[in-house]
């Protein structure tokens, strides 16, 4: 069949706010910004020490992206709908059958 043959979902997944890309490519440019990168330069992201990362982390959290979605301020970091790996709210995969036909316990 294909990568899973049993699902097991332990977090209720249609809850959770996902990004969209443009939301995600813009808090990463501000999380790359709070460190003093630029968002492309990948060696200078990887150079920065763990307490620097925790530190933007929590400076980007601070800056909602749209005010009227209420769960990005408790959890600021979402999943992404990029269109390739995630194509869609998982709520509206299942509604649409664009899911796996395996036994799912949830």
């Amino acid at each position: 069949a294909g990568l899973y043959h049993r699902v097991i979902v332990e977090s209720e997944p249609f809850g959770i706010y996902m990004r969209s890309r443009a939301d995600a490519d813009a808090q990463g440019a501000k999380f790359a910004k709070a460190l003093g990168c630029a968002e492309s330069d990948l060696q200078c992201l990887q150079s920065k020490p763990m307490h620097s990362v925790v530190d933007a982390q929590e400076v980007v959290a601070d800056k909602v992206t749209d005010p009227t979605e209420l769960l990005e301020f408790f959890i600021p970091w979402t999943p992404t709908i990029d269109g390739d790996e995630v194509i869609d709210e998982p709520f509206f995969s299942f509604q649409k059958g664009n899911v796996a036909d395996v036994p799912i316990i949830i």
